[in-house]
């Protein structure tokens, strides 16, 4: 919870699969973790810059019992390390652990993790962006009023109106210190 003191900090809010890993569907096994080109060097270049890091994840898999909740802290751990000792680091991580049809208010594209990330930290949502490579991450970026960065990592096109179309998070945090 922020103190009452605490300045608001721009966020940089950031998906998982395909965007800091490839997407393994339903990842269990840290070992196999890949990260996606630039990932650590793009995220530092944002926390470098001010950016608190704040992953934001779809984990449907938990709620279809393809993987369990312990898989999935097992491959964040393992995941946050690897980041850890490439000077990245992550402010907090929020998941929805739900089907898509169980119409929960944090499954993206609806804003429940985000608010309940607002609630948390001091965000200062005028200066925060979201960073994703699905339609989900786009809308609830436009959901949630933010600056919307798509990566081509799985999806060679934007499937909306997107801020700017990235390579990768090299890319991605570029564009967005030229443009902030």
């Amino acid at each position: 919870m922020p103190s009452a003191n605490a300045q608001p900090a721009p966020v940089a809010f950031i998906d998982r699969d395909g965007t800091v890993i490839y997407d393994m569907s339903y990842l269990a096994d840290p070992a196999k973790i890949a990260f996606t080109p630039h990932a650590a060097e793009g995220l530092r270049l944002l926390q470098d810059n001010g950016y608190l890091l704040i992953m934001v994840t779809n984990q449907s898999g938990i709620g279809r019992g393809l993987i369990t909740v312990e898989q999935f802290h097992s491959v964040q751990e393992r995941m946050f390390a690897l980041l850890e000792s490439e000077g990245v680091h992550f402010t907090a991580c929020y998941h929805c652990p739900h089907k898509p049809d169980d119409n929960c208010h944090c499954r993206k594209p609806n804003t429940g993790m985000l608010e309940q990330a607002c609630h948390d930290f001091a965000v200062d949502r005028q200066k925060s962006l979201f960073i994703g490579d699905s339609e989900a991450d786009m809308r609830l970026a436009d959901n949630f009023q933010l600056r919307n960065i798509f990566l081509t990592t799985s999806k060679p096109v934007a499937p909306i109106p997107v801020a700017y179309t990235a390579t990768d998070l090299l890319d991605a945090a570029s564009w967005q210190l030229r443009h902030a």
